[in-house]
């Protein structure tokens, strides 16, 4: 379950979420993800509209709700040679969608998933931390309607 509008997520929690002005538009974020993703080395691996899908389908959701796809490539691949299963949450999704009378980010954290995975690295430890602070930092940036 998504937190409430303007609900605080826990550092230790599992998400980190940011509530946009109100202002804000699909395009915008759409464009300031792109910008940043690529300024600070994170690759663009795919988006996936699901409230477009779910129209195409006959089914009525006028709400946004669309997931980002941002890795480093080589922090990834890094992170996957010591622990293959960490797949299964990489690449890092943004996922932007409606929170009442705007949009929202959301995602999950990297720091938080290495739990699943005890007897993991120390360095897997630190690629998780930095892949988690590039997200939080793109996702601060669109916050403030930066590129």
């Amino acid at each position: 379950m998504v937190p409430a509008a303007g609900a605080q997520t826990e550092e230790s929690g599992p998400l980190y979420r940011v509530d946009l002005p109100p202002e804000r538009t699909l395009e915008d974020v759409e464009l300031s993800i792109q910008s940043k993703a690529k300024g600070m080395n994170l690759a663009d691996v795919g988006s996936l509209n699901v409230a477009e899908g779910m129209r195409n389908r006959g089914i009525d959701y006028d709400r946004v709700y669309k997931v980002f796809q941002v890795c480093n490539l080589g922090l990834g691949a890094e992170v996957l040679r010591e622990i293959p299963a960490f797949g299964a949450f990489i690449p890092c999704k943004i996922v932007v969608f409606t929170a009442d009378d705007h949009l929202a980010l959301i995602t999950y954290r990297p720091s938080y998933a290495l739990r699943y995975f005890p007897d993991a690295p120390p360095k897997a430890r630190r690629i998780a931390e930095r892949i988690e602070a590039d997200i939080i930092e793109v996702m601060q940036t669109i916050k403030k309607g930066g590129f």
